[in-house]
């Protein structure tokens, strides 16, 4: 069975084209195995365009393994976090019907959970889960306020297992790198 992208939305395919293939972790094939997408974009002003920074795909194991790092502290300060973002409940559970029961898949025009447009912002993230040739949940879009929020609940134990997970799957020139581990924001 070959992937078909006509069931998942154009912001969830591997550089805008094509479905992901394969874990972006631990590089097994995803063709039958329900995983995990999801997609980073931005631009320096409004007037842009906004543009595929990176994205991932990870399978469910890797998944696991990953939630498994995450400080009990984090999750606390995500608990608190859900009492002023009351859909991030909604949005913790995977809609395995979601494919079969769906007309058209709704466009991504806002942020799930501030309702900010992302013509409005200079970066947001969306994911969603797919399992065979459809996408399995409704895309998830993280606006720039609830990144910054959700972003101020990580311990530093889970940042740095965050930061290790990233460094495995993106794969950026060494120059790069090297300012990403200086934390130095270049414009």
């Amino acid at each position: 069975m070959a992937f078909s992208n006509s069931n998942i939305q154009r912001e969830l395919l591997k550089d805008n084209k094509k479905p992901y293939t394969h874990c972006s972790d631990c590089q097994e094939s995803l063709l039958n195995k329900l995983h995990h997408v999801e997609q980073f974009y931005g631009r320096l002003s409004l007037d842009e365009d906004l543009k595929l920074i990176f994205g991932y795909a990870i399978c469910g194991d890797c998944r696991d393994r990953l939630a498994k790092k995450i400080s009990i502290k984090t999750l606390q300060n995500i608990d608190e976090l859900k009492n002023s973002y009351t859909k991030l409940n909604d949005y913790t559970r995977i809609q395995l019907e979601y494919a079969l029961n769906k007309e058209a898949l709704p466009p991504i025009k806002n942020c799930t959970f501030t309702g900010t447009p992302i013509h409005q912002m200079k970066e947001y993230q969306v994911s969603a889960v797919i399992f065979r040739e459809n996408q399995a949940s409704e895309a998830i879009v993280y606006g720039e306020v609830f990144i910054k929020d959700f972003e101020q609940c990580l311990s530093e134990d889970t940042k740095d297992e965050l930061d290790d997970f990233f460094n495995r799957i993106v794969d950026l020139p060494p120059s790069l790198k090297d300012l990403f581990d200086e934390r130095v924001l270049v414009i």
